[in-house]
Order: C-alpha cells, then sequence, then structure tokens
C-alpha cells in the first residue's frame, strides 16, 4: 500500500488542564493506551504530553489509510498506538525552526506500531516542549521517506496553506526537477506530479499554530 499520512500538534494551542480530564482524553485513548500511561509512562512523560502525541500518531494513520479507504470514518479509539518506544538521546534541536529527514537517522525521535482493524502501521515523532510532529508509513524502516517540519510566521489559515505547499515544493523541485507540482485528486487529496512521477504518487501535508509539515515517499 502506498501512501503518505503526518500530523502537528503545536503544544501551545493546546489546554494542558482540558487534555488532562478524564472526559477528554478518554475520547482519544482507548481503554488499553490508559492503562499502559498508568503502569509506566507516567514516570518519564506529562499525561497531556501522552494524548497529544497519541493523537498526532492515530490522526497521521488516518490520513494515511483514508486514500485507500475513502469511507473511513476518524474514530481516535479505534486506532491503538501500542510499542511507544521513547527516544534514546535528547533531540539537539529544542527550538523548532526547520529539520528534515535526518532527525530520526540516530533514534532522538518517539517509534513504534498503531493498529487499525486489520491494518498495522509504524509512526515516528519528533516531540519537543513546542511541538510533535508524527509521520507513518507500513515500511518499519521509513526507507525512502521524505518529510519536512517549518516554524512559519503567518499563522493564518491562507498563510499555513501556502507555506507548506512551498516548503513540500521546493523540497520535491531538488529530488524531481522544476516540472514537479502538488495536485489534488477529485477527493481533493494531495499527490505529487511530474514528468518523470505516476500522478497517483502521495503526499501529505498538515499544520497547526505556526507549524507546517509534509511526508512523502521517494521512490
Amino acid at each position: 500500500m502506498i501512501s503518505a499520512g503526518n500530523d502537528i500538534v503545536s503544544l501551545a494551542h493546546t489546554d494542558k488542564v482540558r487534555t488532562e480530564r478524564p472526559a477528554f482524553y478518554k475520547r482519544i485513548l482507548s481503554p488499553t493506551e490508559i492503562e499502559r500511561y498508568e503502569q509506566g509512562y507516567h514516570q518519564s512523560m506529562p499525561l497531556h504530553h501522552y494524548v497529544w502525541l497519541s493523537w498526532s500518531a492515530k490522526e497521521a494513520a488516518f490520513k494515511f489509510l483514508q486514500r485507500h479507504h475513502p469511507h473511513l470514518v476518524f474514530s481516535p479509539t479505534k486506532f491503538t498506538v501500542i510499542n511507544l518506544t521513547p527516544p534514546t538521546e535528547e533531540p539537539s534541536v529544542t527550538v523548532v525552526k526547520e529539520l528534515n529527514d535526518r532527525i530520526f537517522d540516530t533514534d532522538k525521535g518517539y517509534h513504534g506500531r498503531i493498529l487499525h482493524d486489520k491494518h498495522t502501521l509504524y509512526f515516528r515523532s519528533f516531540s519537543s516542549q513546542e511541538v510533535i510532529h508524527t509521520l507513518v508509513s507500513n515500511d518499519q524502516s521509513f526507507n525512502n521517506i521524505r518529510w519536512g517540519l517549518l516554524l512559519t510566521d503567518d499563522d493564518s489559515p491562507a498563510g499555513l496553506s501556502a507555506a507548506v505547499r512551498e516548503a513540500a515544493t521546493e523540497r520535491l523541485h531538488t529530488l524531481y526537477g522544476q516540472s514537479a507540482v502538488i495536485t489534488k485528486d477529485e477527493r481533493g487529496i494531495p499527490l505529487i506530479s511530474s514528468s518523470g512521477i505516476d500522478s497517483t504518487e502521495p503526499i501529505s501535508l498538515s499544520h497547526h499554530g505556526q507549524y507546517v509539515g509534509y511526508v512523502f515517499n521517494n521512490r
């Protein structure tokens, strides 16, 4: 299954008190995920961070699967995060301005598996005090996955949309030449189009707060 999915959570745009209320997080976390947090993850991660890390993995997985299952409805508790492994090293970047592929090469991100129905997907997340950016793939190695995360000045919907397309297009040009462009299918889902690329090649775009991000397969 060739697809792409990513999600961003700007933590400054979340409400910590509300997030840590059971009435809120039980709409995101499954009973298994809540139990796992209470049994171990609470020692190393605040609850609000765990909730939004899980949310970003679930949202990215939904975007990945939706391309092949158009009628899929996003229900967070039906996506289950398992094998959530923390980074073995602290990220060298704490204030995010612009990041790309290499941040995960030395285990500086969270990683694990996420299940939905019969599908098993893998995720990797860069996480700081400011932002969580999660990528999803059906390839555990994340070979050929290209991505970027960028802090922008304009947080208006139009500004964010323009910024993520500009960043992704610039990256595509370095790989495929100036003919590469981002188009949409009949459902409005973004695709890569170029003279040397299948027009169904997927790309995932996302934004939240002042952050924008993209991911695609460089096959």
